[in-house]
């Protein structure tokens, strides 16, 4: 099948509003996605205007994602409901069992997003809370028990699907036991392949069977399946195991490439994004410089003229990218409930009453 390069690829800039050689950038190069900030954010009305200028830049149907997790990953001002750290719904779904006010609210935050144009939002987080010195995932796991996470991962998903939000599952193949912080330095999971299968892949699994569309790497190393290349690079955990193992059928992204857990600088982001298609990413985030994500789309195009592998690897992701543009633009199309803010803040009162015991 062909392929368009720029469709593998999912943008960010800064300030609130893009400058003109982005959106150029956007529209020559038919670049696939936009992912938002709170640098790109000063109020819903000028958000909507802002995704509004991106799809007319682009001129097709964009990917405009977003990290909406909530708790500490919350990018949106008010009037947007505040939400709280995912191990809040872990603690309800601990006392309740009960996953229906999940996927409500889950719908309801997804009908926030939408009604300002986001499509995609990167969570639910399917990493298990499994050590304490953590600093970047903790409360942003729903929860230790890699058996309950499956349960809340699916009413989000439900929940995010019934209000047109595509949903994403991350970071694969799980950032809960390390002590370290990807953005910062690469960190290490030392678990053996059995332990990794007894724990940190059992809310993948039960993402996928949720029929979760997308997922998201890990710039974590995993010596037990690769003792070269992190998650994101580790073509053995992207095809022998996600896919042909768990049997993922949907786009698998990249975390942020301009993250120190996989480039030092600048300067190593194009090989990286380079290895990344090859070991079996169907897209790339890159967040950040401008410079940095022209380099890095020129790096690619050389790279395909001088060798088949990458061609191969674009070839066999093209169709996945392009049946999730696809689904986005059908969804564009249909009409979708405004949110009842009121009643989402009623639901979260009641979750986190539960939740606390109250």
């Amino acid at each position: 099948m062909s392929y368009t390069l720029g469709e593998h690829l999912v943008l960010g800039f800064e300030g609130a509003w893009p400058q003109p050689e982005f959106l150029e950038f956007l529209r020559e190069k038919e670049i696939g996605g936009v992912i938002l900030f709170k640098r790109n954010i000063e109020s819903r009305e000028q958000l909507k205007e802002l995704i509004q200028c991106l799809r007319e830049g682009r001129g097709q149907e964009l990917i405009v994602s977003v990290d909406h997790e909530g708790g500490r990953v919350f990018r949106l001002p008010p009037p947007f409901t505040t939400i709280p750290p995912a191990r809040v719904f872990g603690q309800y779904y601990e006392r309740t069992q009960d996953t229906v006010l999940i996927a409500e609210i889950a719908g309801l935050i997804g009908l926030e997003l939408r009604a300002v144009g986001f499509n995609l939002n990167y969570a639910p987080v399917l990493d298990v809370d499994s050590c304490a010195e953590n600093p970047i995932i903790g409360d942003r796991s729903f929860h230790q028990n890699p058996e309950w996470i499956g349960p809340i991962a699916a009413a989000f998903i439900e929940g995010f699907h019934q209000a047109g939000m595509v949903s994403c599952g991350k970071h694969f193949p799980g950032h809960g036991d390390t002590q370290e912080d990807s953005h910062l330095t690469l960190p290490c999971v030392t678990a053996t392949q059995q332990q990794m299968q007894q724990r940190e892949l059992i809310p993948f699994a039960a993402a996928i069977r949720a029929g979760v569309p997308t997922l998201m790497t890990a710039h974590v190393l995993y010596p037990a399946w690769d003792e070269k290349f992190c998650g994101t690079l580790a073509s053995r955990l992207n095809r022998e195991v996600l896919r042909d193992q768990l049997g993922f059928e949907g786009v698998l992204f990249s975390d942020d490439l301009y993250m120190k857990g996989i480039a030092a600088d600048a300067s190593e982001v194009p090989a990286a994004a380079h290895q990344a298609l090859l070991a079996g990413c169907d897209a790339l985030l890159l967040c950040h410089q401008a410079d940095c994500q022209r380099q890095t789309y020129d790096y690619l195009m050389e790279a395909l003229q001088q060798e088949d592998a990458l061609s191969a690897a674009l070839s066999e992701a093209a169709p996945r990218v392009r049946a999730l543009l696809q689904q986005l633009n059908v969804w564009q199309t249909q009409t979708w409930a405004e949110p009842q803010t009121q009643e989402l803040e009623n639901k979260l009162a009641q979750l986190q009453a539960e939740a606390c015991g109250d």
